[in-house]
């Protein structure tokens, strides 16, 4: 006959009683000495409409303008660029990194046709303004038969 007298109550009480201990020891260590931006970088973009054409506002401060590529591809305006770090003289120690640097690409799908043509950007504090005219819905051609 086989003897259970081992106590398995006790060792799952010590168990937890561990669990407890490292769960207290991580929650009381030094957090990172340096916090980091959480996603990749996309600058921010506001989209709107007025009668006539469809503007486009891009966010891209400290950005060089000769970093940046605006294309017009079907009905997606396509924002490319880079953002660089400065460089510095002598050493730095980060306590705090938020501000995102590296290349972005952004796709913006637009709400209706635009007269390609016609599109005009200009660049003003940090923010691009991209104009774009309505393309003319009611266009119309009469076609003669030959």
């Amino acid at each position: 006959m086989v003897d259970f007298t081992h106590d398995w109550i006790g060792d799952f009480d010590n168990v937890q009683k561990e669990m407890g201990r490292l769960l207290d020891y991580l929650g009381n260590s030094k957090p990172p000495m340096v916090n980091f931006a959480s996603s990749v970088w996309e600058p921010s973009v506001d989209v709107y409409e007025t009668v006539d054409q469809v503007v486009v506002q891009v966010e891209v401060a400290a950005v060089d303008m000769d970093r940046i590529s605006i294309a017009i591809e079907g009905n997606t305006l396509v924002l490319v660029g880079q953002r660089e770090e400065k460089p510095s003289q002598g050493h730095k120690t980060y306590y705090q990194m938020e501000i995102q640097r590296g290349s972005f690409s952004r796709n913006i799908v637009l709400p209706c046709g635009v007269n390609i043509d016609a599109v005009e950007a200009t660049y003003r504090d940090g923010l691009i303004e991209i104009v774009l005219p309505k393309a003319q819905k009611d266009q119309r051609m009469q076609v003669k038969l030959k």
